[in-house]
Formats: structure tokens, C-alpha cells, sequence
């Protein structure tokens, strides 16, 4: 049976290439997933929201609550999150986490959760903005916002949370094209101008121009003459042949300059005629 809508905020947290770890080390990083993830939000407020296990992630939705207000993830969730996952020991595997944050109606069946707030969530971890600054980043973790939530929370101007660390991007993924603002904590320079609402254009190849040059010094290199194989010219050994002028009529040859065939059936009858007298 499905439930009505509930207006929630999603969280989903992805850890950074876990399909790359063995089994032994995927089931220690869920577990320890799973543990930070406890200790940022707390006992008290992970007890209220709702969780769905993801393989390599874990989907939070958080209902509407007086204990837990839209801001208290970023003035205080996210930050626990960062400390957290950096004072870990050296002896631990390294644990970093692509983060997305959004808000919408959140449908719940018997098989876990739904509805467009959900696939919007997972489309935005899926990113390539996100992945990008999260590779390039020396924090543990990176977050990407919606323009929902950025709208109703961050511009609000939060006590400890600075509107100017959330950088505009543009995400798009599968049939999702969305605006949406990368946050790197404690690392601005992860989001550069090439990200800010701009779509990065792909760099043409080169193979692709050098055909398009080619197409164009194509008749030049007709009339000066061919190219030898190191690439020197060769000169003709004669004039470039002229072109009769539009509309002119063809010269027809006289039937004594037309060219044919040597007739070779004469000489290979007298041979067999000489190989007989022998």
C-alpha cells in the first residue's frame, strides 16, 4: 500500500569508489559509513528520521520535525560529517562521501521509498559536478544542493553558514537538467568558473580539424602538385591540364588519331606457322 506524500528533506550519502574495494573492505565501509553517519546527526535525531540501505550509500529522509529544522543539516549535520570522517585513524580505510541534499513529496511503499524527490536526489550524487570536485578536493566530503533547498535554506542566511561557499552548477543526467550549488568545505577552489552555471563544452579534437583544414587546402595542394611520402612537394613533370570554358563543344578526333588496340592475333598465327616448319 502506498502512502501519501510526505514533504521531507533527502539526504543521500555515496562513498567514493567502493566498487574498486574487495568485499572484506565494502563491508567495513558500510559499517563505518554508517557510524559516522550515526555520530553526526546523533542518537536522538537519527532516531527520528528514515533510512534505506543503498549498497555503497545510504538514502536519509527527514521529516518534518521541530527537533530537526531544514537548517540544523548544514549548521550542524554536515559539519559533525566533515570532522568526523578527517580525525579517523590512519589504520582506517579511507572513507569520502559524495553528498546530495534535497526537498520534496517523498512517497513510501512496502519496498522502501519514492516519487521525482527521490530520483532528483540520486541524480544529483550521480553528477559529474560532484564527482569532479570530490576527486580534486583534499576534504572528505562534498555536498550538492538543490535549488530547492538552496532557496529556502541557505539564502536564508544561517548563523555559520556562508551563502558564498555554495557555487552554482549545472547538473545533467539522464533526462535530469537541473541547477543545482556545489559546496566543498574548507576547498572554494573546487569550484572553479568552468562549473558556475556553465556547462563545460567538450574540446573539439584535433583529428576533427585537421579534416576540415584538409578539406580546404585540398585544391591548393591539386595545383601546386602532390606531396611526397616525408611530406615534400613533388613538382609536375607537365603543365596543369586547361579547362575547356562553360558551354564549349568537345572536339570530337578524326577516326586515324583515335587510338586502338595492337591486334596480336597476327603475330601469334605466324608462330605456331614457323613452330610447324620446324
Amino acid at each position: 500500500m502506498i502512502s501519501d506524500a510526505q514533504h521531507s528533506q533527502i539526504l543521500f550519502a555515496d562513498i567514493k569508489e567502493f566498487g574498486s574495494r574487495s568485499d572484506h573492505a565494502q563491508l567495513r565501509a558500510r559499517s563505518d559509513l554508517y557510524t559516522e553517519m550515526t555520530t553526526a546527526f546523533t542518537d536522538d535525531l537519527w532516531r527520528l528520521c528514515r533510512h534505506e540501505d543503498r549498497g555503497d550509500g545510504v538514502l536519509v529522509v527527514i521529516p518534518p520535525d521541530p527537533a530537526l529544522p531544514m537548517g540544523t543539516l548544514f549548521t550542524d549535520v554536515l559539519p559533525r560529517l566533515e570532522d568526523g570522517l578527517g580525525s579517523r585513524r590512519r589504520s582506517d580505510p579511507l572513507l569520502r562521501l559524495r553528498i546530495a541534499v534535497h526537498a520534496g513529496p517523498v512517497h513510501r511503499d512496502r519496498h522502501g521509498f519514492a516519487g521525482h524527490a527521490v530520483n532528483h536526489v540520486f541524480r544529483l550524487c550521480d553528477g559529474a559536478p560532484l564527482r569532479q570536485a570530490l576527486d580534486e578536493a583534499v576534504s572528505d566530503t562534498a555536498a550538492l544542493v538543490s535549488d530547492t533547498v538552496h532557496d529556502a535554506v541557505i539564502r536564508a542566511g544561517l548563523p555559520g553558514v556562508e551563502p558564498a561557499a555554495f557555487h552554482p552548477v549545472t547538473v545533467q543526467v539522464k533526462e535530469t537538467r537541473a541547477r543545482a550549488y556545489l559546496h566543498v568545505p574548507g576547498d572554494p577552489a573546487c569550484a572553479p568558473a568552468d562549473r558556475q552555471g556553465v556547462r563545460a563544452r567538450r574540446p573539439r579534437r584535433a583529428g576533427r580539424r585537421q579534416a576540415r583544414r584538409g578539406v580546404r587546402q585540398c585544391g591548393a595542394r591539386r595545383a601546386h602538385g602532390r606531396r611526397g611520402r616525408r611530406g615534400r612537394r613533388r613538382p609536375r613533370d607537365h603543365a596543369p591540364r586547361a579547362v575547356a570554358p562553360l558551354g564549349a563543344r568537345r572536339e570530337v578526333r578524326p577516326a586515324h588519331r583515335m587510338r586502338t588496340a595492337p591486334d596480336r592475333t597476327q603475330g601469334a598465327t605466324t608462330t605456331r606457322r614457323k613452330a610447324r616448319k620446324r
